[in-house]
């Protein structure tokens, strides 16, 4: 289905693509139609393509026949998957016809050599065979008919044998199409309310097993200033629903600041329960181990136990810290890097480490693959540098300190019999390496000692964590973990999950302020906080500064102090943290917000295949949606059907008017290429029924786009010409007015001119330097303008005054000798700037504007052209004299052009660059025929 494109590729981009180098970033074919809210059902339905609404069908289909027969015992075997594929298929293509532009019926004879197309299009007979499933083209066109009209076509019984798979493909398929239907009808007998009103309407006619599917739960969540928490939250809500219930949710969309699911109702207390606590573990920071300048480590973030640490360093990824924590002193380099402990155990390090001049060298760690053996000693080696040397976090509690520590371990080497020789080392560093690296030879070859050292009840758990003793007069000695300060976000963390509780709850939810602090407002959500919630430069929190300006009442403007501050509340702080998490970036120009739901439909996270939490790599900025080149992020197509995808959520929108015009050309591009909602808002979202919606265009921008914020499916090919027109005026260095002269009626036919005539010169200009990268679009464009000026001759629609101006053009060619855009710009306005030159003496002079003024373009026409290579064939004037054919033109510019359109005085330069452009393109398009019928008549004969 995403393979069938829009339009066609060139030669190179056929070539790119087969090299593995290109997509094919056409737009595809089902994803270029609308669904529902198309072309005269705008006020009925919002709109979404024919690709979401036929998936999101085929997919309720499948899960609703799924339902029914395990119900009645149908045994999960191949009759059951062929059943399911049945369904499937005609649910995706029950609304086939809707491809064609004119609105044919399902049965029309053009549908079913459709049908026959896509059968050798998609390899169709070769997957039904893969599922056993003996179906022709001619009966799934059948079938599709029975579904929808429920008639049966002449041959459908003796098609299909089997009558039951036929009744179940017409119930199933039509119930969800019903039910998707619901939801996009705008009303209040649409959208969830809509969905649940159809199920209990079912219900309660007893229809078989639908009692069964009536009992569902609806989570909505409003929170429209915190989107990605509500992406993360949707998530999890999703997993706990197919985790403890079976299945996914109903409904699952986030848009537009709101978040819908229908979850099963017997089970939706502890889905809600367990998605609050996986949510707010998702929002806790990882534990990860950092490093000071000295080489110090640092295990920041959430505390791990002692398993977790041992995985973490275990992990073959994460060789750059144990190639940290092995770091040693310079000087002692020599010493280290030669020795053997049993002639095989030891730290290598690069040329380029020992030839450097800083104070510590770090050794080369190998992973599992390279070196087994040598691998396990450098990471036993590491775990226990970390443990001798990590200090504490928390100044007040005193941990047991580094030399109790070494003792321990020194302690449980004799105990086994081992020692280990002094040796003077200059560096701290080197000293407690050289320790570790002894340990951890020994502990290679004593599989006792291995597990008393490190195992769960080992040594150097006890030293980090205590064991689970939780007094610590019992051990003598207060372990690492209990210094350590953990995730600095836990109490925010905490808030937030308490807030949506309440909000999922439908409880109210009051801030949790401290009465005795001052109190201040969010700058977010203008909830009161305190003090306490004031953000610091450090926190660095995406396109939100410390001392960001805010008019919200209940903020003290603190007159005289030197330092502004800005207050969060717990839940947007998260929301901004999270932001420049994904991002990995917190500067930004002006954000603003874009709304697409990443899942869509009946039953939509059934399709996840790769189903995770959104990490970077889920998110596609407007960039990597648009990008063609398949050696970065690119969006191919299907897996916005298979993933939890998160499209361009942030962008900066640009400031100046081209960058504007560039960027929502890509926006149009992404609705275009993922047929998914994009609507974009300033400030808070809003709901919308179009597909496409902005509501932060300069005024400028507007006006170009036809004064409008919203669009269709079907009004974005339209609107991204229009773009391109914009773009291409601006690079050839075209005028705004030229572009607003579209919008106005009177203008529209001249601006029509002016925008030929630039792009005309542009490409030519161009073509002379040899320059030829990115001409064709200035060239095909330059061919649009010229059809609109003829749909606008055929219509009749120009002015008193082009038309004035078009027919001196037509006199002009007959006594002018024919030219093309390739002749010079002085040879194309020859006759009218003779006219004008005229006209000029005779201002300048003061003579009389009458039949002097006639006489005058007369005479100095028939001097300009007399003897000349620049008069044409008296053919072209009935073998008319040229004197009067000089004159007919001098009477028509002087009664019909000079009086009426001028007025009797000369123009600005503005209007009569105007006049020359509509002349000049007439003149072009007159000899242009007339090549065309010397070429038709030599043809002919």
């Amino acid at each position: 289905m995403i393979n069938d494109r829009v339009g066609d590729l060139s030669v190179e981009k056929q070539k790119q693509i087969k090299l593995g180098k290109s997509i094919d970033a056409r737009s595809p074919l089902w994803l270029s139609i609308s669904g529902k809210g198309g072309p005269d059902y705008e006020c009925e339905y919002r709109n979404v393509s024919l690709a979401d609404h036929s998936i999101s069908v085929c997919t309720g289909a499948v899960v609703l026949t799924g339902y029914y027969l395990a119900d009645h015992g149908c045994d999960i075997d191949d009759n059951f998957s062929r059943q399911l594929f049945t369904v499937g298929l005609v649910g995706l293509l029950h609304d086939i016809n809707k491809l064609f532009d004119k609105h044919i019926a399902l049965s029309n004879k053009e549908i079913f050599e459709y049908l026959d197309e896509l059968y050798i299009r998609w390899d169709l007979k070769r997957i039904l065979d893969e599922y056993g499933i003996s179906l022709t083209s001619n009966e799934l066109f059948q079938l599709i008919n029975y579904t929808e009209a429920g008639t049966s076509l002449a041959g459908t019984e003796s098609g299909l044998v089997d009558s039951k798979l036929r009744q179940r493909c017409r119930v199933f398929v039509r119930m969800a199409d019903q039910l998707d239907s619901a939801f996009y009808r705008i009303g209040a007998d649409g959208g969830v309310a809509g969905v649940l009103n159809k199920l209990s309407t079912w219900a309660e006619a007893d229809q078989d097993f639908i009692s069964s599917m009536d009992n569902w739960h609806h989570i909505n969540l409003a929170d429209a200033a915190h989107p990605y928490l509500l992406d993360r939250l949707q998530y999890h809500i999703s997993q706990q629903c197919i985790k403890l219930a079976g299945v996914p949710p109903l409904l699952s969309i986030h848009a537009d600041g709101v978040l819908d699911l229908l979850v099963p109702a017997n089970s939706k207390d502890k889905i809600i329960s367990a998605s609050l606590k996986s949510f707010g573990n998702s929002l806790s920071a990882q534990f990860s181990v950092v490093f000071s300048t000295t080489k110090q480590p640092d295990i920041m973030g959430e505390v791990p136990e002692w398993g977790d640490l041992l995985d973490y360093v275990y992990d073959d990824t994460h060789s750059a810290i144990l190639s940290s924590l092995l770091t040693i002193g310079r000087s002692d380099l020599d010493f280290i890097s030669t020795l053997l402990i049993d002639d095989y155990y030891g730290l290598s390090f690069s040329d380029k480490s020992i030839k450097g001049t800083s104070a510590t060298v770090s050794p080369i760690c190998l992973s599992g693959n390279e070196g087994e053996d040598l691998a396990e000693f450098c990471k036993i080696a590491s775990v226990i540098v970390l443990t001798l040397n990590h200090g504490t976090q928390v100044k007040p509690i005193k941990i047991i300190n580094q030399c109790e520590r070494r003792e321990k371990v020194l302690g449980l080497l004799s105990t086994h019999g081992f020692k280990i020789e002094d040796q003077a080392f200059s560096s701290a560093l080197s000293k407690t390496v050289w320790l570790a690296m002894n340990v951890a030879s020994f502990a290679m070859k004593d599989d006792g000692f291995y597990s008393e050292l490190l195992g769960e009840d080992g040594l150097l758990s006890l030293i980090y964590c205590g064991n689970g003793v939780s007094d610590t007069k019992d051990l003598g000695f207060i372990p690492i973990q209990s210094g350590l300060k953990g995730d600095l976000d836990s109490e925010r963390i905490t808030n937030v999950v308490y807030r949506f509780s309440c909000l999922l709850n439908k409880k109210p939810y009051l801030p949790q302020i401290d009465s005795q602090i001052k109190t201040q407002c969010c700058l977010v959500t203008g909830e009161p906080v305190d003090t306490k919630c004031r953000i610091e430069a450090k926190d660095d929190l995406y396109a939100i500064k410390m001392s960001q300006f805010s008019e919200r009442n209940g903020r003290q403007s603190v007159l005289g102090d030197a330092k502004g501050f800005t207050t969060l509340s717990p839940t947007s702080y998260m929301e901004y943290k999270l932001r420049t998490r994904i991002h990995e970036n917190s500067k930004a120009d002006m954000p603003v917000l874009i709304s697409s739901p990443n899942a869509v439909g009946l039953f939509s996270e059934i399709r996840f295949s790769d189903e995770k939490m959104a990490n970077k790599s889920d998110f596609f900025g407007l960039y990597d949606i648009c990008r063609e080149d398949k050696s970065k992020l690119v969006l191919n197509g299907p897996e916005i059907f298979s993933r939890r995808l998160f499209m361009a959520r942030q962008e900066s929108f640009p400031a100046k008017l081209y960058d504007q015009v560039e960027w929502l050309d890509r926006l149009i591009k992404s609705v275009r290429r993922t047929g998914r909602p994009f609507h974009v808002f300033r400030g808070l979202p809003t709901s919308r029924p179009e597909i496409l919606y902005i509501d932060c265009l300069s005024p400028s921008l507007k006006r170009l786009i036809g004064n409008k914020s919203g669009f269709r499916i079907e009004e974005l090919p339209t609107l991204h010409d229009q773009l391109i027109l914009v773009l291409s005026v601006l690079d050839a260095r075209g005028s705004m007015s030229l572009l607003y002269g579209l919008l106005d009626h009177k203008m529209e036919y001249r601006s029509l001119c002016g925008i030929k005539c630039l792009l005309d010169d542009y490409v030519a200009d161009k073509t002379s330097q040899n320059k030829m990268q990115g001409i064709s679009r200035f060239a095909q464009v330059s061919v649009d303008m010229g059809n609109r000026l003829n749909k606008f001759k055929v219509e009749g629609k120009m002015t008193t005054q082009d038309n004035a101006i078009i027919t001196l053009a037509h006199l002009a060619s007959k006594v002018q000798k024919g030219f093309n855009s390739r002749n010079s710009r002085g040879e194309q306005l020859l006759i009218l700037t003779t006219i004008m030159e005229s006209v000029r003496t005779h201002v300048r002079n003061r003579m009389p504007m009458d039949q002097s003024l006639k006489n005058a373009i007369a005479g100095n026409i028939e001097k300009k052209l007399s003897g000349t290579s620049y008069i044409c064939s008296s053919e072209y004037r009935n073998k008319q004299p040229l004197l009067n054919a000089c004159i007919d033109i001098a009477d028509h510019f002087v009664d019909a052009i000079w009086l009426p359109i001028f007025n009797g005085r000369m123009p600005n330069h503005n209007f009569k660059s105007q006049v020359a452009e509509i002349y000049r393109v007439e003149m072009l398009s007159i000899y242009q025929n007339r090549r065309n019928e010397k070429q038709d008549a030599s043809l002919t004969v």
